[in-house]
């Protein structure tokens, strides 16, 4: 049978009783019966007990993908827009444009934004209370929304007896 060397008490992150699951001393099986292969690292390269296998953790300084994300939307950019020229953000452009294909009959584009605003309230309502959208302004959208969808089921049900 092997003996197990267990890190000293200084070594552990934390103290008390080892985790349940953890390896404890004479749980091994001995050097004769174990066969190195998938899942089945050798002995001396495996994580030592209680040690992370990544001490110095996360970088400072890396971004996660949600930073990288509002970081390229808020970038500026120049337009042109009725021939003169603005500066936008590129996030604020999308979302114009969006809206614009939804005022339009696009209804991916008006089912889209009108999830992303019942998204945004959502957001909005847990980190500021007072910004939620008033009634009148909720109503006056749903009322616009009916009307982009009713727009376009008539033109998808074929002409009109005013074409």
């Amino acid at each position: 049978m092997t003996e197990i060397e267990l890190p000293k008490e200084d070594d552990v992150a934390g103290s008390g009783s080892p985790p349940p699951g953890a390896p404890v001393a004479g749980d091994e099986l001995p050097d004769d019966d174990y066969k190195v292969g998938p899942g089945q690292p050798p002995k001396h390269s495996r994580f030592k007990p209680w040690h992370s296998g990544n001490p110095k953790g996360r970088p400072k300084g890396s971004l996660n993908l949600a930073t990288i994300v509002k970081k390229a939307g808020n970038k500026k950019i120049k337009v042109k827009e009725g021939g003169r020229d603005r500066t936008v953000a590129l996030m604020q452009l999308s979302v114009e444009q969006q809206w614009r294909k939804a005022g339009q009959g696009n209804i991916q584009s008006a089912k889209f934004m009108f999830d992303q605003v019942g998204k945004a309230d959502i957001v909005e309502s847990v980190a500021h209370p007072q910004l939620l959208i008033p009634k009148l302004d909720r109503d006056a959208m749903r009322r616009m929304a009916e009307r982009i969808l009713r727009s376009t089921e008539e033109v998808s049900d074929g002409p009109t007896s005013n074409e």
